[in-house]
Parts: C-alpha cells; sequence; structure tokens
C-alpha cells in the first residue's frame, strides 16, 4: 500500500509518526516509524545499565545512527552479564529518517524478522 505520515494529539502535545503499511492476503501490516536518525537507549529502557554495544556509548546510553536504510540486529551486553537484542529498521520517507525498533531476549526470535538475503 504504502508509507503515511500519522499525527497523534492530545490536549497538550502532538507526535507525528510514519508508517509503513502492507496489506498480505487480505491481512494488512502496519509498523509505525519514528521521525529520528537517532535512537538512545538507557537502563530505563533497557531493565539494566548497558556496558558493551556494537554502537557508539555516551554517559551510559547507547547511540544508533542511521547509516543506511534496511534492518540491523544490535547486540547489547549489561554489567552483570544481561544481554538484549533490538531489531531496528531504519526508512527513509520523503526526506525523513524514521526508525522502528523491537527490543527482544532471544536472538533466535530476531532472525525471523530479518529477510533472508540477510541473516
Amino acid at each position: 500500500m504504502g508509507n503515511i505520515w500519522l499525527t497523534f494529539t492530545n490536549d497538550t502535545q502532538q507526535q507525528m509518526v510514519a508508517a509503513d503499511v502492507d496489506t498480505y492476503d487480505f491481512v494488512r501490516s502496519i509498523e509505525l516509524y519514528r521521525i529520528t536518525d537517532e535512537l538512545m537507549f538507557s537502563s530505563d529502557d533497557l531493565s539494566f545499565e548497558p556496558a558493551a554495544v556494537k554502537a557508539s556509548m555516551k554517559e551510559n546510553k547507547v547511540n544508533v545512527t542511521s547509516l543506511a536504510e534496511g534492518p540491523a540486529i544490535l547486540h547489547i551486553t549489561g554489567k552483570n552479564g544481561e544481554t538484549a537484542y533490538l531489531y531496528i529498521n531504519f526508512l527513509k520517507i520523503t526526506d525523513k529518517w524514521t526508525t522502528y525498533y523491537e527490543s527482544m531476549d532471544d536472538q533466535e526470535e530476531l532472525y525471523l524478522k530479518m529477510p533472508e538475503d540477510q541473516c
């Protein structure tokens, strides 16, 4: 179907997001994307304090910046051996960087989301 812009509002705040809408055999899939070229994760988001990642770290926060469109898996290790996997998908919609992400504990579950040619 394509990409659309959605605006959510209440009495005091407004947030705009991008949606990627697809239809497969009468089932509609909608993924909502934040409008940003950067993601920041802290211990509040991860339930542990991050210690080692394959991205940059600044002030105990994980900083992920888009370099290209497409999905990626980020493996984060905590100070006490905790671990988390983030499925991140960056997409450029009308010249704006957008991102969708999910946090998962199971590495196998993440690879099910990746396109076959990127596993």
